[in-house]
Parts: structure tokens; sequence; C-alpha cells
């Protein structure tokens, strides 16, 4: 009998301990969704025309292969992670860009 009473009270400590395990994480469903609102301050943004950016301050690079390695890496789909900083998708594009061309 006492050995009935104890797996019971286990049973239920267990149940509680999960109970407020579980209440004190966030839901997956918070957050996640992308910054509004202007850019932060510093933070460099795309031009709108890469290959003109490219004539412009870069040189030894083909500009046509330029703009189309940022288009590709500016246009990749993108679903950031909660609580994880990602680098700037403009430098990420210029970097493989001039390195690629």
């Amino acid at each position: 009998m006492p050995v009935k009473w104890i797996t019971y009270a286990a049973i239920l400590g267990t149940v509680a301990l999960l109970v407020a395990g579980v209440s004190t994480l966030p839901p997956l469903t918070e957050g996640g969704l992308p910054r509004s609102g202007p850019p932060p301050y510093g933070a460099a943004s795309a031009p709108a025309d890469p290959e003109a950016f490219c004539r412009a301050t870069l040189e030894g690079v083909n500009c046509a292969c330029f703009a189309q390695k940022a288009g590709e890496v500016m246009s990749a789909p993108h679903k950031p992670v909660q609580g994880l900083a990602y680098a700037n998708r403009w430098d990420l594009a210029r970097a493989q860009a001039g390195e690629s061309c």
C-alpha cells in the first residue's frame, strides 16, 4: 500500500514539474516576425541598382556577375530564428558577390 502512494506522489510531482517548466518557456509561435520600422542606426541599406554600385565603387569586378549574385543573396528566402544575430543582407551580398566575381 505505501508503494502505491509513493508512486502516485512521484507521478503528481513529475506532472507538476512539467507544467511549471512548460509555463516558463515562451511559446514557439512567439516572435520571429521581421522587424518593422526604420533600420537600426548604422545599418547599410542596399542600393536600388547593384550593377551601378559596382561600377561606381568596385574595381576589377565583373559588374553583371556582381549584380546577379547580389540579387540572389538579397532575394533568398530567410526565416530568422529568435535570439540569433544575423549579418546585414547587403553586407553579405556584397562580400559573396565580390569574391565570386
